[in-house]
């Protein structure tokens, strides 16, 4: 399975995250740090997906989200 891309807006910003599905599981919010992206994270989002519905987000300015 495939991550779902979305976007919200915040802020009039266009922010982006990676959706990994399982609904009715409980959320696992995963949340880059530095200089990465939500793209970082598919390894883990991968093994985690069994068990948790899986968020990875693009912080403002990284990856798909629009800078400020």
């Amino acid at each position: 399975m495939e991550p779902i891309s979305h976007y919200y807006y915040s802020h009039r910003l266009k922010l982006h995250f990676r959706d990994w599905g399982q609904d009715g599981k409980p959320a696992l919010i995963l949340v880059p740090v530095g200089l990465d992206h939500a793209r970082n994270w598919d390894w883990r989002a991968r093994a985690a997906r069994e068990d948790f519905h899986v968020y990875a987000l693009d912080l403002r300015g990284h990856g798909n989200s629009q800078w400020a």
